[in-house]
């Protein structure tokens, strides 16, 4: 004990003195009172969790939305017109570098990445640049069923105050014969404090999808290919230097064209498992610093595809990419 605590004191000692903070982990759980949000959080720091960064000065903002439970079989159309909405905020201000979603229990156990739909976040602090004025906000992170990492080149982030109210969009659901009770979305945001002697350069992201404002979902036919297809204007110049795609499960493809451009600079590609789930997608995300270029009023084009090989219409398909982009 008296060891323990003597390496903790030195530890301290050399985090006051160093230029930098120590990786650390903060911890938050929003939950249901009377069905009006709550939020709280305290910090804490585990020396021997082998998710903690590396990287001097980065930090870990762990949030979990819940709990919640999921009856067997429980359909999509469950949460689509009634999705989990949770506000809450970070506790300093940051630069955002990366995104880690999951599902868990109340044990922080992974659960399947099936039981995930849809989620998106949003800085209400800020207006959608494809979507002004609604008061929505700013989508800057979007996770389907595959619950995929991202990770900002180095140098890069998104920029979070301490005030900025973040809102939580949740779609759940369930296709198994198991119940589920007391689970949690699971969402670590990885970033710099602003304080620290970092230099970041900003990026700008952007939600393509055929609803920028509402982020509402399409119905594949069965039996068939479907294609879907949007012509999406940039209001603001930039280069794109990560890609996200977004699909659910019977998705083939998604790609993204240049204005009239014949070929994609970037598309990816599903792998799918015996229940048509995604289980990968290849060339996924995009990622180039060089990036592709963007002027002020520029299109691009986002295509979409799901093949649906069963006898039922698919509800709730997302035809989505999330993208980062940074000032020319």
């Amino acid at each position: 004990m008296i060891y323990n605590f003597l390496i903790a004191f030195i530890w301290f000692i050399l985090c006051a003195c160093a230029s930098t903070p120590s990786s650390s982990i903060h911890y938050s759980e929003l939950t249901d009172n009377d069905n009006q949000p709550t939020y709280s959080t305290h910090l804490e720091k585990d020396e021997e969790d082998d998710q903690v960064t590396s990287l001097i000065g980065q930090e870990r903002f762990v949030f979990h939305i819940g709990p919640m439970d999921l009856t067997a079989n429980q359909s999509v159309r469950v949460m689509l017109d009634n999705p989990v909405r949770k506000t809450f905020q970070v506790d300093q201000s940051l630069w955002i570098t990366g995104f880690e979603p999951r599902i868990v229990d109340q044990k922080g156990n992974a659960l399947p990445n099936s039981l995930m739909h849809y989620a998106v976040v949003s800085n209400l602090n800020r207006n959608n640049p494809l979507c002004h004025n609604t008061g929505l906000g700013e989508p800057f992170m979007a996770a389907t069923g595959l619950l995929s990492d991202i990770t900002l080149p180095e140098g890069f982030g998104y920029s979070v105050s301490f005030d900025d109210p973040l809102e939580v969009v949740l779609i759940l659901k369930n296709d198994s014969d198991v119940n589920y009770s007391d689970i949690y979305f699971e969402l670590a945001l990885i970033g710099r404090p602003k304080n620290s002697f970092s230099s970041i350069a900003e990026v700008r992201p952007v939600l393509l999808e055929k609803d920028a404002c509402f982020h509402s979902t399409l119905s594949v036919q069965p039996k068939g290919l479907s294609v879907f297809e949007s012509s999406i204007t940039i209001p603001m110049d930039g280069t794109i230097i990560v890609g996200h795609a977004l699909m659910q499960q019977y998705g083939a493809w998604t790609a993204l064209y240049k204005g009239g451009m014949q070929a994609p600079f970037w598309k990816t590609i599903s792998q799918l498992n015996d229940d048509y789930r995604i289980i990968h997608l290849y060339n996924n995300p995009y990622s180039d610093v060089s990036g592709e270029r963007i002027s002020a009023g520029d299109a691009i084009n986002l295509e979409s595809a799901y093949d649906n090989v069963s006898d039922k219409w698919f509800v709730g398909a997302s035809a989505a990419a999330m993208i980062y982009m940074v000032s020319q």
